[in-house]
């Protein structure tokens, strides 16, 4: 019954400047979960799924960055499923649990855990007058089913080449975890990645175009005399 229930991508890309752009979030699940998720949107005093996503993310990440950000939100439904795609394209600073700093030439993006994602506790078993319940162990173990039936990737592109990092995949400036919701409980993620060097400005290349200029007149009037 549970499992696949709920499925959660995530891809990030970190700009040079520290700030994040093109954030893409999927969510993949059942018309069920979407049901109750849709419950707890009206509970919460948005009429729909979508409004609820997009005033969160815009609350966010409108308020404190670059002006000109947009946001959008897609469902797509097939049979019994619904993929939700939410993008935002501009200029954003994360908050917590994701800090991105600047450390010499390098840039280092660190997820950490924070109270809101500690591990689920186990429920506690309730006595009942029908005679059955469930020890600590088989309601353990369905707390780890419930969790393993919650996947999330993370895709990840920095500004430059990784160097250091504890994904399970690295390529070039990319990096991906992938994690149950069991596992991405204490899950901390790390990447560190060179900063490539600033290509010259507009005033560097015009400074150049002007040396060359001067060498090739001086050049000419050589050859005239």
């Amino acid at each position: 019954m549970v499992s696949g229930c709920l499925g959660i991508t995530m891809y990030t890309k970190v700009m040079k400047d520290g700030n994040v752009s093109d954030m893409k979030i999927e969510i993949n699940t059942t018309s069920y979960v979407y049901g109750l998720m849709q419950s707890s949107a009206q509970q919460q005093g948005y009429p729909t799924v979508k409004e609820y996503m997009l005033s969160n993310v815009s609350k966010e990440y409108g308020s404190s960055t670059m002006s000109g950000n947009t946001f959008d939100y897609n469902e797509e439904w097939s049979g019994d499923n619904v993929k939700m795609t939410l993008t935002a394209k501009g200029s954003f600073k994360p908050g917590d649990p994701i800090k991105i700093y600047r450390d010499g030439n390098y840039m280092i993006f660190e997820y950490s855990p924070t109270a809101s994602t500690a591990p689920m506790p186990t429920p506690t078993p309730t006595p009942n007058p029908y005679g059955y319940g469930y020890n600590d162990s088989s309601m353990s173990n369905l707390s780890d089913a419930m969790l393993s039936g919650i996947t999330f990737n993370y895709y990840l592109e920095m500004p430059g080449k990784i160097v250091d990092s504890n994904a399970n995949a690295v390529n070039d400036n990319k990096a991906e975890w992938h994690m149950n919701g069991k596992t991405m409980s204490g899950m901390k993620m790390y990447a560190k990645s060179e900063v490539p060097a600033a290509a010259p400005g507009f005033e560097a290349l015009l400074a150049m175009a002007g040396v060359f200029a001067c060498y090739y007149l001086a050049a000419s009037r050589r050859k005239e005399r």
